[in-house]
């Protein structure tokens, strides 16, 4: 060979070390928590008051903020105190920061008094994730009876002016004269 000097050659190769995917509950931006509770549809922010007369509607995300992507088939489960309302698929494939939402699940009425709503991803631990522990969250709202019932009154000229003191009380006065 004529030049001795040409014969080595020299690469560096970084070696990542794989890391598996991770599901976890998510606050999406512009969404006021990662479980949504709302009176109302097409809206991702919580509202400010839950009355037993309300439909409740809830929106809730998963995301996948692991190091590689979801391939196969997993559950996401809606419950309130402890009982299922809904279970969905996640979205395939997930990328790493990406996510899978549902808005507008109908939970229903509910009674006066607390209420615990809690999803889960990965419910049927069909995805091996980097961490396990972190697939829940479950958040406490508080339904309240409602404030005040319309009152219809009939007015004619003797009881003009006046009204009962069983219409009052529905709108929590106590002393009608």
């Amino acid at each position: 060979e004529s030049d001795e000097t040409d014969n080595e050659y020299s690469k560096t190769i970084v070696v990542n070390e794989w890391s598996p995917p991770n599901l976890t509950p998510f606050k999406p931006s512009g969404w006021s928590d990662k479980i949504v509770v709302s009176t109302v549809k097409d809206t991702n922010l919580d509202s400010s008051v839950f009355e037993t007369t309300d439909i409740l509607y809830v929106d809730r995300a998963v995301v996948n903020n692991g190091g590689s992507n979801v391939t196969d088939p997993f559950k996401i489960r809606l419950l309130v105190d402890g009982e299922e309302k809904a279970i969905d698929a996640g979205s395939i494939p997930l990328a790493p920061l990406g996510y899978s939402a549902r808005e507008d699940i109908s939970i229903g009425l509910l009674s006066a008094g607390s209420h615990t709503i809690k999803i889960v991803a990965d419910s049927t631990e069909a995805i091996t994730e980097s961490d396990e522990t972190d697939n829940e969250y479950t958040r406490t709202i508080t339904v309240v009876s409602p404030s005040c019932y319309p009152l219809t009154a009939r007015v004619s000229p003797q009881g003009a002016g006046m009204i009962t003191k069983d219409a009052a009380a529905s709108c929590g006065d106590t002393e009608v004269s």
